[in-house]
């Protein structure tokens, strides 16, 4: 009988929290005189992922077996979908697979706390929905304004009333590397060469990367001007 932890955090939430679901994790352990094994962690997973379809998770999921205790901070770190996260419960039950979650402390060897549980995983769900339906009205509202969403794209800028403009140096960049591109037919490795050669720097000094050219040469790029 071996105990385990699992922990996961989504990219929008703070990776530090990774960090204080794993102390929990640990106090718990010790306040239980539990000695735990290992902790898996599934950081940048949303969840909306299913447990078994999560890098750490599905390797747990392998792993456990009859008497194994396994220890969360929070429901919603095994699912924020409720019919993935009753089947995980039901799967542990089944297994014979102790299942413990700090916050709420829920028993859920009984029917009331595996009611409970699904009410508090229902409760996740909708507020998960309703998180992705305010960010879509906000994107949308930005987009009616034609105001920038999300990263400024290369050869543009920001005004102060948030709408993007051509940058003319940037624009004259981009030029340069579809002549590279279209006339001299060198693919992005070599011209990602050629700018540093010619010592032309990226935005904030950063590196040139094949990458980048690729975006920048991508299907709805302008064809070059001679």
């Amino acid at each position: 009988m071996t105990t385990y932890g699992y922990i996961r955090a989504s990219t929008v939430e703070q990776q530090d929290t990774l960090t204080a679901q794993q102390n929990q994790i640990k106090k718990y352990c010790e306040l239980k005189d539990l000695t735990l094994k290992d902790i898996y962690i599934d950081s940048g997973i949303s969840g909306s992922t299913a447990f078994k379809d999560r890098p750490e998770g599905r390797k747990l999921f392998e792993k456990l077996t009859k008497g194994d205790t396994l220890i969360v901070c929070k429901l919603d770190r095994i699912s924020r979908n409720v019919a993935d996260f009753v089947n995980t419960l039901n799967y542990f039950s089944k297994n014979k697979i102790i299942f413990v979650c700090i916050e709420p402390n829920i028993d859920l060897s009984n029917p009331f706390g595996m009611f409970m549980a699904q009410i508090l995983s229902s409760i996740a769900e909708l507020e998960r929905g309703m998180t992705i339906e305010r960010v879509k009205k906000t994107i949308q509202t930005r987009k009616d304004n034609k105001m920038c969403v999300g990263s400024i794209p290369y050869g543009f800028k920001k005004t102060e009333d948030k709408k993007l403009i051509e940058d003319k140096e940037e624009q004259n960049i981009i030029n340069k590397i579809r002549i590279y591109k279209e006339i001299d037919k060198l693919n992005n490795k070599q011209i990602v060469d050629k700018l540093n050669e010619e010592n032309i720097k990226n935005r904030n000094d950063k590196k040139w990367y094949p990458e980048t050219i690729r975006r920048i040469c991508g299907k709805n790029a302008k064809k070059a001007k001679i």
